[in-house]
């Protein structure tokens, strides 16, 4: 015989949760599971375990009351409440139902004819009230008997009354007559025999055929009971008859091939609900685990680290990824950009410094070589005070003054040498200035661009925190990177206004030094044009010096005259000295400028040093 597995449920804990996980709107299979249900709840019952086949029953009528399942299930009910009636009371009190009822009930609902009509909807038994005790201990033992035991007991009782009736009738006394006749008194005796032999014959012959029926009936109701318990069990056992309960067995046999297939499909949708579970689960961890190197990437750009990359994956943490790595990109460019111009700016500025530290010296220079022409104009007029006062030192004091005018055509010459040099390198200056200038105008145009990518970075920060908040709490992990983003794209925005106000600093200190340039290499025109007039008067005073011998006679009408003259040559040399020192001060101021400059572009490169761009 094959094993088959049945259905297992066989304590009210199994059944409770059976009942939790189908809970099957009305269908065939919520009717096959209520079907299963009464089954083992009769099981339970003709067992002896009331309680755990009260809790079945009360199962049944509360997932389908008015159906025939919860109206056999409620009949049921009110037959056990009313056997507990005479025990020691615990159960509350219902209406009692007849046994006969209770068990015609349960034939009818496993016969193969067995429909809803049979069962009327919210249908109740009702018995008489208030009867005596005695009564009701009669009828509880009435019920706890066997099927078999009470089919016996029913033919005894038909066989036994038409002997009784018999009896009854044959032993009845009838009156005598006034002159009994012998003959038909024992014609009548002989009769009555007869009959009781004939009645005690015949009920014989119908007890032994009653309890024969009886016995064959009772045996193939245990057989059904077994089949039904070793259904219960879990076994395809052979329950086949051959009468009118074969069709109880084929529905019984039915019941427990649909109930397999309920349990297989139960698995089934537990084993599809645990894959779809572990499913969502890894997806869940899937997208914590890219929010949380996202983060991670974000980390290191806040670091300055612009070199990082985000992997592009699928979903919104890609899109996500996408706007991150494109914002990182274009700030890589323009950091990198501010690096270069920074750097070409510092180098220029350390050439100016050179440059104006060069001009400082030649002005320097200038001016000692000024007051040396000074001394020597001063020695000049003493030279003419002494011609007017002796004519005989005339020709030493010519002598004298015709070195001394040499010696002043060639610093005057020197000078203009020097003069020439000074308004080259102020002019060199100037154009390094001005590129300077330009460095810088192109610097604050790429800060403008960084600041317009840092706005559209805090935009798409924004939108993104918009869709995070639509998605929920799924979204909370998005949120916090747009957070980041836009939280860095706050610093660039910063630090790109600290650059800008840097470079407007450097543009207004590169303006005044174009000023200071410009204003020197006026200065240092005038005095060139200055030491071109006394490069002139001194090859004049040379010439002089040369014509002194031939103008002894002259000297004393002349002496005024060379004394002006001399005045004359003083006041120019000092003016041109004083040039010189204005120059020297102006490239002082120049070098100043330029030392600041240059601590503004170190500040601007310390402050993109910390971004990687490579």
């Amino acid at each position: 015989m094959e094993n088959r597995p049945g259905p297992t449920h066989n304590s009210p804990s199994d059944l409770a949760e059976a009942s939790e996980r189908l809970s099957f709107p009305e269908t065939a299979q919520n009717s096959d599971y209520l079907l299963n249900l009464l089954v083992q709840a009769n099981s339970l019952e003709q067992a002896g375990d009331e309680d755990a086949a009260c809790i079945l029953y009360e199962e049944i009528v509360a997932i389908d009351r008015y159906s025939s399942w919860g109206a056999s299930a409620q009949k049921a009910l009110q037959s056990i409440k009313d056997r507990g009636l005479g025990g020691d009371g615990d159960r509350p009190t219902r209406e009692p139902s007849t046994d006969d009822e209770s068990e015609a009930s349960t034939l009818q609902l496993f016969s193969p004819g067995a429909d809803d009509s049979q069962f009327p909807t919210g249908s109740t038994v009702e018995t008489p009230a208030g009867r005596p005790t005695v009564w009701r201990q009669w009828t509880r033992a009435w019920r706890q008997l066997t099927v078999g035991t009470k089919l016996r007991a029913i033919a005894i009782a038909s066989a036994l009354l038409p002997i009784a009736v018999t009896g009854v009738v044959l032993l009845r006394p009838e009156p005598r007559p006034e002159m009994p006749n012998l003959e038909s008194s024992a014609t009548a005796g002989t009769r009555q025999r007869q009959a009781l032999l004939w009645g005690g014959a015949t009920a014989v012959v119908t007890v032994g055929t009653a309890i024969w029926v009886a016995d064959r009936m009772a045996a193939r109701l245990r057989a059904v009971s077994q089949y039904a318990c070793a259904l219960g069990g879990g076994n395809d056992a052979d329950g086949r008859t051959a009468d009118e309960l074969s069709g109880l067995t084929l529905n019984l046999r039915e019941i427990a091939h649909v109930l397999d297939r309920n349990r297989e499909q139960i698995l089934a949708l537990d084993r599809q609900r645990e894959r779809e579970v572990d499913r969502q689960k890894r997806e869940k961890e899937r997208a914590q685990q890219q929010a949380i190197d996202l983060l991670l990437y974000i980390e290191s750009a806040r670091s300055g680290d612009l070199t990082v990359k985000v992997p592009t994956v699928e979903g919104e943490i890609g899109a996500i990824a996408d706007a991150f790595n494109a914002t990182i990109g274009s700030l890589r460019s323009l950091v990198a950009q501010v690096k270069t111009v920074s750097e070409t700016v510092n180098q220029r500025a350390h050439s100016s410094q050179e440059s104006v530290g060069s001009l400082a010296d030649a002005a320097q220079t200038q001016s000692i070589e000024l007051e040396r022409a000074l001394n020597s104009v001063v020695a000049i007029s003493e030279s003419i005070d002494r011609v007017s006062q002796s004519t005989q030192e005339a020709a030493a004091i010519a002598r004298q003054a015709s070195q001394a005018a040499r010696a002043g055509e060639t610093a005057m010459t020197q000078t203009v040498a020097s003069m020439d040099k000074i308004r080259t390198s102020v002019a060199n200056s100037s154009k390094k200035a001005k590129r300077l200038a330009e460095s810088a105008q192109e610097v604050s145009q790429i800060l403008e661009s960084i600041v317009g990518i840092a706005e559209q970075a805090n935009l798409l920060a924004f939108n993104a925190s918009i869709e995070a908040a639509r998605t929920g709490e799924r979204g909370h992990g998005f949120r916090q990177v747009a957070d980041e983003v836009r939280r860095l794209a706050g610093q660039v925005g910063e630090a790109a206004q600290n650059i800008g106000r840097s470079i407007d600093t450097i543009q207004e200190e590169t303006a005044e030094v174009l000023n200071v340039f410009e204003l020197s290499t006026s200065e240092v025109v005038a005095g060139t044009q200055w030491v071109s007039q006394t490069q002139q008067t001194l090859q004049g005073l040379t010439w002089l010096s040369q014509q002194i011998d031939g103008y002894l006679q002259d000297v004393a009408s002349n002496t005024v005259e060379q004394a002006q003259a001399s005045k004359t040559v003083s006041q120019t040399v000092e003016t041109v000295a004083q040039i010189a020192s204005t120059t020297a001060s102006e490239a002082q101021k120049a070098i100043d400028s330029l030392q600041e400059l240059t601590e503004r572009v170190e500040t601007l490169q310390s402050s993109v040093s910390p971004f990687q761009v490579k």
